[in-house]
């Protein structure tokens, strides 16, 4: 095995992955199934018929999320207690959802709704304002759920679709 990158694979819908010899470029898909219940990040070796062998990471993400260093704002207005706001970075975007950091850690918790404002950096530079669901928050980390995704009705989730 030489110092290739390791790939990443996504999971179809039938719990599927298609792999690619990076070498011959011979692909195969096979059935994943089993690994998709784990709670562990699942690396994999491959060998292809041609004799190279190579690294896989399974991923089981239902979109693939792209990297990015955007700027945004977050809105939180508490039911109860005290609203917060600030300015964030939106650090990889997908279709689902969005993670950030914040500049200090968050009053709002996992499982409320919070509002997000961000510019992608496309070149119609569209503006994002999306009410988000708060699906997990590590430090100054926070990992969110779009309320509500529909590129076919929504100009500004069909800009995150055609983004990522």
């Amino acid at each position: 095995m030489e110092n290739e990158p390791v790939q990443k694979i996504f999971l179809s819908d039938k719990n599927t992955a298609l792999f690619e010899c990076p070498k011959c470029h011979v692909s195969k898909e096979a059935d994943v199934s089993k690994y998709k219940k784990l709670e562990v990040s699942i690396k994999l070796k491959i060998k292809c018929k041609c004799g190279n062998i190579y690294e896989v990471s399974l991923e089981r993400r239902k979109y693939f999320r792209k990297d990015t260093m955007l700027p945004g704002k977050f809105t939180y207005n508490s039911l109860f207690g005290e609203d917060q706001a600030g300015i964030l970075t939106i650090l990889d975007i997908s279709k689902g959802g969005l993670k950030f950091k914040m500049l200090t850690e968050p009053i709002f918790q996992k499982g409320e709704i919070i509002e997000v404002e961000f510019t992608l950096d496309n070149p119609a530079k569209t503006l994002i304002k999306k009410q988000v669901f708060v699906r997990n928050i590590k430090d100054n980390f926070v990992n969110v759920e779009y309320c509500a995704f529909n590129p076919d009705k929504h100009p500004e989730d069909k800009a995150i679709n055609l983004y990522v």
